[in-house]
């Protein structure tokens, strides 16, 4: 956590946090409108309450998995819950009743690598064979598969973007894809990509929309014009600690942070801050997806 200019403070299994879960990587933080922290991790699903003992969930609670790999806090204040293997979990906070959706709900693969809700409050999750949107929020939802341009069954998906238009950005093995109103665009190494597949993606308040890749490539980055789509490329000759990408998020700056496997990378006006555990990161290489913003610039 950076909490100020320069100011980190960490926490480790020292600090209780791997009480019961070992070493376990997190791979996902959230926090919901209560203010309650949530972490996914490779064991379980951990809750953070300021004055409160951790709380793990696991599927001795009802999760569908222990491998919790994406969070989602909905509108309702509802948790829910990407896990690999064994689908999507939704936790209802008030009830505390935990409730699963797999291949019954649609949701033909439960391999679930993430998940994110669009502004027609609809639930979408991408698997390591296939990508499916939910019908609603409700109890009862259901999941249908979705078929990109150029994508089939067995195709893997990855992480998903709302841009500031409202269209959804889905990335995958098969390339990048947006989705506007029923219709999907897809953009290739034919593009400009230096490969098909896609991994992270963010969008900075030009309008640019920035992707990482499944391979040690660095980031690219997309600029729509009128005549079509311009893409640059930085690598660690441009200033980045590695070229293996792991994360892409804003903070409340709206500034650019990606996270690898030797060190954050923070885009400033003149290039590229650099943290690693020299200057307070807890380590240098990242977790998957491992990264959230506050509105207060944490």
């Amino acid at each position: 956590q950076l909490p100020g200019p320069d100011e980190w403070t960490n926490w480790t299994a020292a600090d209780g946090l791997g009480d019961g879960l070992g070493n376990a990587t997190v791979r996902a933080v959230r926090r919901d409108p209560s203010g309650t922290v949530w972490l996914g991790t490779g064991h379980g699903l951990v809750r953070l309450q300021d004055h409160k003992p951790l709380q793990i969930l696991t599927t001795r609670n009802g999760l569908a998995g222990d491998q919790v790999e994406s969070l989602v806090i909905a509108p309702d204040g509802a948790v829910w819950a990407a896990c690999s293997p064994g689908g999507v979990s939704r936790i209802d906070q008030r009830s505390a009743r935990i409730r699963t959706y797999g291949k019954a709900a649609g949701l033909q693969d439960d391999r679930t690598i993430a998940l994110h809700l669009d502004l027609e409050n609809r639930l979408w999750a991408s698997t390591t064979e296939g990508l499916f949107r939910s019908n609603s929020l409700e109890p009862n939802l259901r999941f249908e598969r979705q078929l990109p341009p150029g994508t089939g069954p067995q195709t893997m998906f990855f992480r998903f973007l709302t841009d500031r238009e409202g269209r959804v950005w889905v990335t995958s093995a098969q390339g990048l894809f947006r989705f506007d109103s029923g219709n999907w665009v897809r953009f290739t190494t034919a593009d400009g990509l230096k490969a098909d597949s896609v991994s992270h993606i963010a969008e900075t308040n030009d309008g640019a929309i920035w992707v990482g890749y499944g391979e040690p490539l660095g980031v690219s980055r997309l600029v729509f014009g009128p005549v079509g789509v311009e893409v640059s490329h930085f690598t660690n000759r441009d200033g980045l600690p590695s070229d293996s990408v792991l994360f892409l998020g804003l903070d409340a700056g709206r500034r650019l942070w990606i996270g690898t496997d030797n060190g954050i990378a923070v885009r400033a006006p003149t290039g590229w801050t650099v943290y690693n555990h020299e200057d307070g990161l807890v380590w240098d290489e990242c977790a998957a997806g491992a990264f959230f913003a506050e509105p207060d610039g944490t």
